[in-house]
């Protein structure tokens, strides 16, 4: 376990003993699910017999991300969320004590889930002064790579150009190339689907649905096979209400996912404006939902994560996404009032040391 997770259990002791906490610290979006989701889930929950579904994923749901991802039906596999997908490919693509690499910072379930599964994780380090962006990668020195796309913690996406030289030299050297686009549809700006690349992508954060656990990846054939399979042995299924609902998601995108959108970033403009005007640095977000932010004042990441926390606001220590304990993540997951009051809170804080 990770201090990242340990302060989660942390914080659930807290309130458990009735304090007060604003939650920042992990990425809930605190968001309802889309009411076309509900009802598609409902509908089905109504007229639907409790069969098994099929363990690539019901062949309505998958017809739809194919034309989602512009990709043959046949490519498209259904997870039980983005993680357990994940998980199924690095057990599809690689073997035990395969190195897997990410850029860092990275999502604290990487590494967790590498070393889990018998392989090595290797955090590729990048510098806030380079914008969190990294250089050309030895593929000599890892056998699958993964790409967070736009990036927890940062919410920074990679540019186009960088991404295509990093896949066109993975080719060469025959190393796999997942991309993580877990916040895909909440990028400000539209992001590439890139075809030399695996990709996974969740209904979590982009439709609001983290506890119904759904995702899919965009694999060749054999690949998705193999994930399809590794289903099959674990979850079995995802159940048909919950794709129901994510039929309904994709059919009316555009609408939800505008919205959304919106939502995170003007939170993160009132946030971002507070934390200028106190000195943070951090590079400005191009997705939903993160600042990762450090400031002149701060020496021990983690120090300041618990002080903030005895003022009753959680947001995570920068250790927990690598090498980097003088930074935190905060997720905007609260309305505006909120954060601006914990944004101000935080500076208040910071200008007192």
């Amino acid at each position: 376990m990770s201090l990242f997770y340990d302060l989660i259990l942390r914080i659930q002791e807290m309130e458990r003993q009735g304090k007060k906490i604003v939650k920042l610290n992990i990425g809930e979006t605190n968001l309802p699910t889309p009411v076309q989701a509900v009802e598609a889930a409902v509908r089905s929950l109504q007229t639907i017999k409790s069969d098994y579904v099929s363990p690539f994923g019901l062949p309505e749901l998958r017809e739809t991300l194919a034309a989602r991802e512009k990709c043959s039906f046949d490519n498209i596999v259904v997870g039980c969320g983005g993680r357990e997908t994940i998980i199924g490919l690095i057990l599809a693509l690689t073997k035990e004590g395969d190195k897997v690499g990410f850029p860092a910072p990275f999502w604290p379930a990487f590494p967790i889930i590498a070393k889990e599964l018998g392989r090595i994780p290797v955090p590729i380090h990048t510098d806030y002064e380079k914008g969190w962006l990294f250089d050309e990668i030895d593929f000599s020195k890892i056998n699958f790579l993964i790409i967070c796309n736009p990036l927890n913690p940062s919410s920074i996406v990679y540019p186009e150009e960088l991404i295509r030289k990093t896949l066109d030299s993975a080719e060469k050297a025959g190393v796999p190339v997942l991309i993580d686009g877990a916040y895909h549809g909440l990028a400000y700006e539209k992001v590439p689907n890139y075809e030399k690349a695996i990709r996974v992508k969740s209904f979590s954060k982009e439709f609001n649905m983290e506890g119904w656990r759904l995702g899919y990846a965009v694999a060749p054939d054999p690949v998705v096979e193999k994930v399809a399979k590794y289903n099959q042995l674990t979850l079995t299924c995802v159940p048909d209400f919950i794709q129901r609902a994510g039929i309904a998601c994709i059919e009316n995108e555009e609408t939800i996912l505008n919205e959304m959108k919106s939502i995170w970033k003007e939170r993160q403009d009132v946030a971002c404006s507070l934390f200028e005007e106190a000195g943070f640095r951090f590079v400005k977000p191009q997705s939903g939902m993160y600042i990762f932010a450090t400031h002149e004042k701060i020496t021990d990441g983690t120090k300041f994560c618990m002080d903030l926390l005895d003022q009753g606001i959680a947001v995570a220590p920068g250790e927990s996404f690598g090498n980097y304990d003088r930074y935190f993540r905060m997720a905007v997951n609260a309305d505006r009032r909120t954060i601006q009051e914990v944004a101000e809170k935080i500076s208040a804080y910071i200008s007192g040391l």
